[in-house]
């Protein structure tokens, strides 16, 4: 039998399926653009987590769709993870409730971008730039002014960190597709959008995030580190459980400072662990609480775990995050693989992102987990493209 024969019948699923993922993630994106930044008229709460689940369910549809047209006899063991912490977040869901949607959903974008082959992921990172560019403008330009969830509007958007981090996305994404000739031209923009943030919006998330990735890219770059970047994903809320199981042997000052310069995030984060412990399956957690916030620690005006590692933790549990990092881990690999040097930036950026922000583990922000799911579920497919042009 001729094997050339079936690839190429399966071309035009192939092609349907890349169509597919990609329209599934348009829709999501508007979903984002009318409910998550928000703008006028912005969608009901009940339609946008209606719609979120729909795009849950697509994405596993899409999953096994790709999966039997792509995979064939030469499945990875990273395929079988990706089955596994689906099937546990969705045990999750039907015990916890609606919290676990969101890691579920970046999981099962991470899954559908299998039918993203490496050939046409750059064509993909440049699609994403343009739509993001794209609800960028419309979102300034229509929604100026309008008044977000806490009361604070910015530009359209919620308020100045989801503004900052959107415009921060994209700066990163470009450096990925960056072509070295273009790195000054590139540096130009990056600083001056760092200085324009930090100037008109005193957008502190998103300016340390770029500017601390982009330091310590360099001097990883420098010294040939790389690839051991990788393990930030397990390195970093390592470090974060150790903390703050041991938070009350570091100075009360120190932990004020810090909790200052972290906008009470510490103070909040403090809160919530000592109501939830983490357990090996995801629990259901009130994140926003209003009266709770200011009847404990009066200037605060809302509780919320802006920490996406704890949030992990305590709402997808051990099991689920265990899996999730093991897959963020062997993403990172490939990310290197395919990109190189430019992978380091991306890395640094999400992972240290993760601290202070749940951004980490949200699609419209992190697009790492769909880069990271089309290298490693088509992994198999580029070693043997690699290796049939060595023959």
């Amino acid at each position: 039998m001729d094997h050339s024969d079936i690839t190429v019948s399966k071309k035009p699923l192939k092609n349907l399926g890349y169509i597919l993922f990609n329209l599934n993630y348009f829709l999501w994106m508007m979903i984002v653009m009318l409910h998550h930044l928000p703008v006028i008229p912005k969608v009901s709460d009940s339609f946008a987590l209606n719609m979120e689940y729909t795009s849950v369910f697509v994405g596993i549809s899409l999953f096994i769709f790709g999966f039997f047209i792509r995979v064939n006899k030469e499945a990875t063991i990273e395929n079988l993870f990706v089955v596994v912490l689906i099937v546990s977040l969705l045990y999750n869901l039907l015990r916890s409730g609606g919290g676990v949607v969101g890691p579920l959903q970046a999981v099962t974008f991470l899954a559908s971008a299998i039918n993203i082959p490496s050939s046409k992921l750059r064509e993909f990172l440049k699609y994403d730039i343009i739509l993001r560019t794209g609800i960028l403008i419309f979102v300034v330009l229509t929604g100026y002014g309008n008044v977000g969830y806490y009361g604070v509007g910015y530009a359209g958007f919620v308020n100045i960190n989801p503004f900052g981090m959107w415009i921060m996305v994209i700066v990163v994404e470009c450096f990925l597709l960056l072509q070295s000739r273009f790195f000054y031209m590139w540096l130009l923009f990056a600083t001056s959008v760092t200085y324009l943030l930090y100037t008109v919006g005193s957008s502190r998330t998103a300016v340390l995030s770029l500017l601390v990735s982009a330091i310590l890219s360099l001097l990883f770059f420098k010294h040939n580190i790389k690839k051991n970047l990788s393990y930030l994903w397990i390195i970093i809320p390592f470090i974060i459980v150790i903390f703050y199981q041991n938070i009350n042997y570091f100075s009360s000052n120190f932990i004020y400072k810090l909790n200052n310069l972290f906008s009470d995030r510490i103070t909040m984060a403090q809160t919530i662990l000592s109501q939830y412990k983490i357990e090996l399956w995801g629990q259901r957690i009130v994140l926003v609480s209003r009266s709770l916030a200011s009847t404990s620690f009066g200037r605060l005006q809302y509780l919320v775990l802006d920490n996406s590692y704890l949030t992990m933790l305590l709402m997808i549990g051990l099991i689920s995050t265990i899996l999730a990092i093991t897959l963020l881990i062997r993403g990172s690999f490939q990310l290197f693989y395919k990109f190189k040097s430019h992978a380091i930036l991306p890395i640094v950026f999400f992972s240290l992102l993760g601290v202070s922000e749940n951004n980490m583990i949200m699609i419209e922000y992190n697009f790492l987990f769909i880069v990271m799911g089309a290298l490693l579920l088509n992994k198999h497919t580029e070693y043997e493209k690699n290796k049939s042009s060595l023959v």
